[in-house]
């Protein structure tokens, strides 16, 4: 899931380092919280490799915060 030009939201099954600085800028994810992710956001995605917003279904927000935010806030 894309967020800004080539940055996007991810899973990483190739290492357990969650929460700290560790790629190009993407958002690294644990497979479960991409697969949650996943099911979560609309548009939902075809069977195709990758699905755009439209009009009638702009797709869901996702805000990225430089500083931890607790669950909940």
């Amino acid at each position: 899931m894309y967020f800004h030009q080539s940055y996007g939201l991810h899973t990483s099954y190739w290492h357990d380092f969650f929460g700290l600085p560790n790629s190009h800028g993407c958002v690294n994810l644990a497979p479960k919280d991409a697969l949650w992710l996943f099911e979560w956001t609309r548009p939902k995605a075809s069977k195709a490799n990758w699905q755009e917003s439209t009009k009638a279904d702009p797709g869901t927000w996702v805000w990225v915060h430089e500083t931890p935010v607790a669950m909940g806030e």
